[in-house]
């Protein structure tokens, strides 16, 4: 009879600590909740699984160091896109030209003997240069 009394009162305290050991937990667990949703905006997404601890202060450290560490990850790579951007190259202040005398550097008068016996694809290139504004259809405007 001493035996199994003894037995039961082991049961009954294994079942008392595991009930408090679950208390303990639960505690922990909702402290945790609170402190990762306090600290949600300051620590990267993918960092938060790394919080741990067995106390609300090692909780606390841990989130100290994540915040730290994701601080320092943000920072870097702003610093990289910054670099990248400082690397790029930007709108040059004067463009290259290309008009008309930028394009074509040679100067020729043709005479009309010239433009009869002209091919007609060595026409068409100079087709422009050869023809008053007028007679390609512009107009300096209701005046003109």
């Amino acid at each position: 009879m001493r035996e199994q009394l003894a037995r039961e009162r082991q049961e009954r305290e294994a079942a008392f600590a595991l009930l408090e050991q679950e208390r303990k937990f639960a505690e922990l667990q909702a402290y945790r909740q609170q402190a990762v949703e306090q600290n949600r905006d300051n620590i990267i997404p993918q960092l938060i699984d790394y919080i741990q601890g067995n106390t609300p202060e090692e909780i606390n450290e841990s989130i100290a160091g994540l915040v730290e560490r994701s601080n320092s990850i943000l920072e870097s790579a702003q610093s990289a896109i910054q670099q990248q951007r400082r690397d790029m190259p930007g709108v040059r202040a004067t463009l290259p030209g290309v008009g008309p005398l930028e394009t074509n550097s040679e100067s020729r008068q043709f005479t009309a003997a010239d433009i009869a016996s002209m091919p007609m694809n060595e026409y068409a290139k100079v087709r422009t240069q050869i023809l008053s504004n007028r007679a390609q259809g512009k107009t300096s405007g209701i005046l003109g």
